[in-house]
């Protein structure tokens, strides 16, 4: 019997001997002396291209009167100079007063006015946990007073309402059959008068 052969696997075997003899041949290409000068040479052609293209930007952005990222950069570290130096006028001032001096930070950060979401959430989790926990002593004590001060009333309001309730439904389902026999009247006139 002649056995099934995959129809794939030819391909698979030209692929992988293609596959070698291309990274043969760019590995003899990679690792020969000219093409690393070339590769050099393509480098420092491309650092020139770029730094030529930064001089023109920058000549662009001050002829607009635009600060460039270097400016930018400039200014923050005048900043942090200034800064240190308030902070070294700050110390001797307050050394000089007799109080004593507070060490400066590294960096000067804003006020934090607002809190993170987080610990606010976390507060006001607490919050809610306390007033439940508070809340049904307060409930116990009202429901206790209004038991002993007042049952009579509150039996008497809710058969009262129970009363008026029932006194409303029997009179909107006396008003519904009234209307259905007025309608069914007028039907058997209609049909009497048509005959």
């Amino acid at each position: 019997m002649a056995q099934k052969s995959d129809p794939f696997d030819t391909w698979r075997q030209w692929l992988d001997r293609s596959e070698r003899q291309i990274n043969q041949l760019l590995g003899e290409i990679t690792s020969s002396p000219t093409f690393g000068k070339a590769q050099a040479r393509m480098m420092e052609s491309l650092l020139k291209t770029q730094q030529g293209m930064n001089h023109a930007a920058e000549r662009y952005f001050t002829t607009i009167n635009v600060p460039t990222r270097t400016d930018v950069l400039e200014l923050g570290s005048r900043l942090a100079q200034v800064e240190e130096r308030l902070a070294n006028i700050e110390s001797v001032l307050l050394s000089l007063a007799g109080t004593p001096a507070k060490k400066a930070p590294s960096r000067a950060r804003p006020a934090r006015t607002r809190k993170p979401p987080v610990a606010s959430a976390k507060k006001a989790a607490a919050k809610k946990t306390s007033k439940k926990k508070s809340a049904p002593k307060k409930v116990a004590k009202k429901k206790a007073v209004s038991k002993k001060s007042a049952p009579k009333k509150v039996t008497k309001k809710k058969a009262v309402s129970k009363k008026s309730v029932a006194k409303k439904v029997t009179e909107k389902k006396a008003a519904k059959k009234a209307t259905k026999k007025k309608a069914v009247s007028k039907k058997k006139r209609t049909t009497k008068a048509a005959s």
